[in-house]
């Protein structure tokens, strides 16, 4: 456990996490409906075979929706814990506001990438279906910037409570 450390710069790292697996989602959904669409076209499989294929089809957004916030705040969690693991001396603040303002500016630009692409006609429908997904983004420098700020609260807390506790 004493080589594990969390700090800022795991944020870009979970920035970068759940925004590959929310376009990953969208991508396999969409190869999903295609695929559901060409099952349920084909005579070749039976009413069962079709029905499991639309409920896999209809299940997975349905599950992965709320998934991706999940992950998302799973990682959160561990860089928290991580992070109060650290003791940091405070002249590091500086330095930690700086990259803290850079990833709420990247956070931005990730949400404006994820509205461009579900805004494309390609996932028109897909992105109909990931309701919060699309909310979180939506939001995502905020959530950035909240992130930030209670990591920051965390490590240099730690370093105060070991310093003087």
């Amino acid at each position: 456990m004493e080589s594990k450390k969390g700090s800022i710069s795991d944020l870009p790292f979970i920035m970068g996490g759940i925004f590959s697996v929310a376009i990953t989602v969208l991508v396999v959904t969409l190869l999903l409906n295609n695929l559901n669409a060409k099952i349920q076209d084909t005579d070749i499989f039976d009413t069962p075979a079709k029905a499991a294929s639309d409920k896999m089809t209809n299940d997975f957004p349905e599950v992965m929706d709320g998934g991706v916030l999940f992950i998302f705040f799973c990682m959160v969690i561990i860089s928290l814990v991580l992070a109060s693991l650290v003791p940091v001396h405070p002249v590091f603040l500086v330095f930690f506001l700086l990259e803290w303002v850079l990833l709420i500016y990247v956070g931005g630009a990730i949400s404006n990438t994820y509205q461009t692409i579900i805004e494309s006609p390609v996932f028109v429908t897909e992105a109909g279906q990931y309701v919060v997904t699309s909310f979180f983004f939506r939001y995502f420098p905020y959530v950035i910037g909240i992130v930030g700020a209670i990591l920051a609260i965390i490590m240099y807390k730690t370093k105060q409570r070991i310093m003087y506790g």
